[in-house]
């Protein structure tokens, strides 16, 4: 590789490329950036490499008021491998954008590993976790079998933020009872302590389909490489371990009479437990990334009645408001009373769960496979190839008339779903399910996105099955444009003790939600979570939109900016009552936390370095990873004799001057450096660039190396320059190459001043 390429400035890109397309790609690299280090820690512990779905300033969750003495923030999870899903998806898209642009992989294949890892680490604890809701002893072991939960969050896991300006003092997450009072130091409110996990903290057919859909792309785009980030972790081929995880979790499934079975022996108590309209989906995935489908169940049995009710009667599991709900739960079921003896018979010894009742030697299970419906699950394919893909409309009609599917054939016209939408065959779930099948046509899954505003999906399907998505690439660019700089929030405020008057604003143009694509009310502001979102939603669709598309869009490699310019409050007049103006100085101080601008990383030693400095991630295992963040820099500063900064991560000079005085020293490690506007660096000590580092200086950029300076040019490393005048080199200054055949090269390049 040669040490010096001319290099050719971003503004000259926007004339050879829509300038929209390099805005949206700036703003992909922002989130990015914020993403690894507010919003996730990555790695192999529990609650790491599981995203957070927003940050909430001002109050904790459970607290009564947000107006005590510190006003803490929260950070939030819940329905985990919904989100997982997209974070598959995302770095599934990512890796493939990096390979095509000849970018590094490492960083994205260790934090591949280690999303891939977090499902079995679910998967390995969910039994025994689960059992402290329900017994005093556990009886399970830890082995892997595609039971899992969705998250396991500690209570703790704030304490990675807890130095955060936000003073993050909270978790809101589904793997314990959150008690953020006592986390607050009011234990006198009332709130009590379980140090156990939820029975809701279980797979569910929406967390299923989020995951296949993101295992999917992940199995679709990414290389089957070997991986083990350090010496601690196991290691694994990528792509053979997606594919164990699909056959574990479908084989769980298929065992089981395609139902999910919760460790008390029932199906999980949420709504979710049937799979036996999804089967043939599932298989389909299966047999695509595992390469058969022989060893899975073709075979479920089903009763009359609607389970779900049974079970509520019965065990109470998925009622949260107490004996009178379980009560109605049995009264529900009258209908039956002439053969209610018969109906139950075998029910008996399903509760309570334990040793004798669960997953693996479940009651319910005896009991439902004594049913009259045999359904061959995998010669329902054309349910999903024709009514489901073609008769969206009617299908809720159908259902929501007596709880059952009557345009279905017998048996299936007999099963009674409820009169939800099929019973969290939510629209989301049938077009995950319909992606992961590869049933549908293009024209299809565009009718799907056309009703359900679901955007993500249609590419999803275009990637995964290499189609032309049906709409224009504008169509598609049009919404990763309306995405403001600042990214996605919800943030309301409200005046003091007691509130009166209350004050909202949000994301503009359908971002205001944790995840656009499945929330199309909250999407614009309407109800859903307060909080400020991670982007995740943008990131995925910018990065499946530019693997459509990439033969007319820029290079995919990160060009730095920082979008200072952004600003996000509200105005306040005297005209306003002071509940008001209380109400809106309240919503600032929350807005202020909206990230528009990084601070200038010199901030911390006041633009002077006097002794060690380092500038690098969040979280410091990232720099071994190869997980790079980047930091900016507007100010001047200045490195003193004695002062050693040290970089390991992407670094920007931005419109300042940077001096490296005698005896300073500024250390590129790793990580890029890019010096942009008119910035300068000035050089009197020592400047290092780093083995497998790079510096690029933008068109008006400059660089002195002065008397006395020393510029150290490591094996591998690379400094972009606009012309031989970015540089200045006192004849009395130092070129140090490691390579020596590349010196003169350097030279060349190089103004050589008196």
């Amino acid at each position: 590789m040669k040490l010096f390429v001319l290099f050719v400035s971003i503004l000259m890109s926007a004339f050879v490329y829509g300038q929209t397309d390099e805005l949206n790609l700036q703003k992909y690299w922002k989130f990015r950036s914020d993403f690894v280090e507010k919003y996730v820690k990555i790695g192999p512990n529990p609650g790491e490499s599981q995203p957070a779905g927003l940050l909430s300033p001002g109050t904790c969750v459970d607290n009564a008021s947000e107006w005590g003495n510190i006003e803490y923030g929260t950070m939030s999870w819940g329905d985990g491998m919904i989100r997982h899903g997209y974070y598959l998806s995302l770095l599934a898209t990512e890796f493939a954008l990096r390979k095509k642009y000849d970018l590094d992989l490492k960083g994205i294949q260790n934090e591949l590993y280690y999303a891939i890892a977090a499902i079995n680490r679910l998967d390995t604890k969910a039994e025994v976790e689960l059992n402290s809701v329900y017994f005093s002893r556990a009886f399970y072991d830890d082995k892997l079998n595609g039971f899992y939960l969705r998250e396991d969050v500690g209570e703790d896991f704030y304490l990675n933020w807890a130095d955060d300006p936000m003073h993050i003092g909270c978790v809101y997450s589904a793997f314990y009872e959150n008690n953020n009072v006592a986390r607050v130091h009011e234990p006198d409110r009332g709130f009590v302590v379980k140090k156990t996990t939820s029975y809701q903290n279980v797979p569910s057919l929406d967390q299923m389909s989020s995951v296949m859909v993101g295992l999917s792309l992940v199995h679709k785009l990414v290389d089957n490489v070997w991986v083990q980030p350090t010496s601690s972790d196991q290691g694994f081929k990528l792509i053979d371990e997606v594919a164990a995880i699909v056959d574990r979790m479908v084989k769980y499934a298929s065992d089981r009479n395609w139902q999910l079975i919760d460790v008390n022996g029932w199906p999980v108590a949420n709504g979710g437990g049937d799979l036996v309209l999804a089967a043939p989906t599932f298989l389909a995935a299966a047999e695509r990334i595992t390469g058969s489908i022989d060893h899975y169940s073709k075979w479920a049995v089903r009763r009359m009645q609607v389970a779900s009710t049974v079970q509520y009667c019965l065990t109470g599991f998925g009622i949260e408001s107490g004996s009178s709900d379980r009560e109605k739960a049995c009264a529900s079921i009258d209908f039956f009373d002439l053969f209610q003896n018969k109906a139950w018979k075998g029910l008996q010894a399903a509760v309570p769960a334990g040793i004798d009742n669960n997953q693996d030697n479940s009651e319910y299970q005896d009991w439902i496979k004594g049913g009259l419906l045999r359904m061959p699950v995998n010669s329902y394919k054309w349910l999903w190839k024709k009514t489901i893909a073609n008769a969206y409309t009617g299908l809720f009609t159908d259902l929501s008339s007596d709880g059952k599917i009557d345009a279905l054939p017998w048996p299936l016209n007999k099963l009674m779903f409820g009169e939800d939408a099929i019973a969290h065959y939510n629209n989301t779930i049938m077009f995950n399910l319909g992606v992961t099948s590869g049933f549908w046509s293009s024209a299809q899954v565009n009718e799907w996105a056309n009703i359900t505003t679901n955007r993500q999906l249609e590419l999803s399907n275009a990637v995964l099955y290499d189609l032309t998505p049906t709409k224009s690439k504008t169509f598609y660019q049009s919404f990763l444009n309306s995405m403001k700089p600042e990214g996605g929030y919800r943030l309301k405020g409200s005046n003091c003790c007691p509130a009166t008057e209350e004050v909202a604003l949000f994301q503009s143009d359908a971002w205001a939600s944790d995840y656009r694509w499945t929330h199309p009310n909250s999407d614009m502001g309407e109800g859903g979570g307060d909080g400020i979102y991670p982007g995740l939603d943008y990131m995925v669709f910018h990065n499946l939109y530019y693997l459509l598309y990439a033969d007319s869009l820029p290079d995919f490699a990160e060009n730095f900016h920082c979008f200072c310019d952004a600003e996000v409050q509200i105005q306040i007049t005297r005209d306003h009552t002071k509940a008001e103006r209380d109400a809106r100085n309240n919503l600032n101080k929350k807005l202020s936390y909206v990230p528009t601008c990084q601070p200038d990383v010199f901030d911390a030693v006041n633009q002077r370095v006097r002794s060690t400095f380092t500038i690098g991630p969040k979280f410091s295992d990232y720099t071994e990873l190869g997980i790079l963040t980047t930091k900016f820099q507007r100010k001047d500063v200045m490195i003193e004799d004695g002062g050693e900064v040290n970089v390991l991560s992407n670094l920007v000079i931005s419109d300042g001057a940077l001096i490296i005085k005698s005896g300073g020293k500024l250390n590129a490690i790793s990580g890029d450096v890019y010096v942009e506007g008119n910035s300068i660096i000035g050089v009197y000590g020592d400047l290092t660039i780093g083995a497998g580092t790079k510096i690029t200086f933008g068109p008006k950029a400059t660089m002195k190396l002065m008397d006395g300076a020393r510029l150290f040019v490591e094996a591998n490393a690379t400094v972009n320059v606009n012309s031989a005048e970015t540089i200045e080199m006192s004849k009395d200054a130092k070129l140090i190459v490691s390579d020596a055949s590349n010196e003169q090269i350097i030279r060349s390049l190089m103004k050589v001043v008196e």
